[in-house]
């Protein structure tokens, strides 16, 4: 049911999808206990708020179950002792983003930060969302990974390359922030036990746009939400001239349309072969759950994606 993986995603609160009369089976309260046990250690705050709105729900239309509604109250109960305090307050969390049937994905973020400590790659943003699915599920998008070598630019949390170790031959990881990189690292530790890939098979380092040092030869290099500030721009261009790759494919989420106009005329103005392959559209409904993960319209309410190609 898609409330169990909005829970662990951390979808907020008040929109999460109440169940239904007929969905409320005793599977329905155990997957739900079992959900909440597994992370109220990482955020009590969350789990209590999102027991309180079940609870009255269920309440309201008298939907019982004895046995189960007793264990969903003692840990409610449990909870309560406790100051609630705010939910921007927790400075990190492990959520998980459930890719496809087969694949989930833990990520130690701040989802509650759009930046800090000089970066925005403390949290997942919406681009890296939808290249992990797309990447991962989409036909069409295959080619470019299975049994490729793979460079990400400014992996920030690292959902993509995590989601692709296993499919992909190689995954570099690559961030110019080495606190990021470091982040990175133990994220791939927080997927060891559940993902199928070798060590030798992924790496992670410090990767600095325009500079000196170039990207690792590869087949595809991929990157998403990496063309959110003008000023960045000349040298993610820059790189892309640089560095040896088949294609390149990049998410961008239309936040400033001149931010995006720029993009596409700095790559034509340096003889980039560029296309737009998809335009995903986020309803400005935060309550339309059209994907395996949560897009937040709050980001942004349309993503690019571009395939380029020197």
């Amino acid at each position: 049911m898609r409330l169990f993986d909005l829970l662990r995603q951390r979808v907020p609160v008040r929109i999460l999808p109440l169940p239904t009369q007929t969905e409320c089976t005793e599977e329905f309260f155990h997957q739900l206990i079992s959900t909440c046990e597994s992370i109220v250690h990482l955020n009590p705050s969350y789990v209590r708020k999102a027991l309180s709105r079940i609870i009255d729900s269920l309440e309201a239309r008298s939907i019982y179950d004895d046995l189960y509604f007793d264990k969903l109250y003692e840990l409610y109960a449990s909870l309560s002792s406790q100051p609630l305090g705010d939910l921007s307050t927790i400075p990190q969390d492990i959520l998980e983003y459930r890719i496809n049937e087969k694949k989930s994905i833990r990520i130690k973020e701040s989802p509650n930060f759009i930046s800090g400590r000089g970066t925005t790659g403390l949290r997942t943003w919406e681009a890296s969302k939808l290249l992990a699915l797309r990447l991962n599920n989409d036909y069409s998008y295959l080619p470019y990974i299975q049994n490729k070598k793979v460079v990400e630019l400014g992996a920030g949390t690292g959902l993509i390359g995590i989601s692709l170790l296993g499919l992909a031959s190689h995954v570099t990881l690559t961030d110019g922030d080495p606190n990021l990189v470091d982040q990175i690292t133990n994220n791939i530790s927080l997927n060891e036990s559940d993902t199928l890939f070798e060590p030798e098979t992924y790496s992670s380092r410090v990767l600095l746009w325009g500079g000196p040092e170039l990207a690792p030869k590869c087949d595809t290099l991929i990157g998403a939400d990496v063309t959110y500030d003008l000023l960045i721009l000349p040298e993610l261009v820059k790189s892309l001239q640089l560095y040896e790759y088949n294609v390149a494919l990049i998410g961008a989420t239309v936040r400033n349309e001149a931010t995006i106009n720029a993009w596409e005329a700095q790559l034509t103005d340096a003889n980039l072969n560029w296309e737009i392959i998809e335009i995903k559209q986020i309803s400005s409904n935060p309550e339309v759950f059209d994907e395996p993960i949560w897009f937040d319209p709050s980001g942004g309410l349309s993503i690019k994606v571009y395939k380029i190609c020197k």
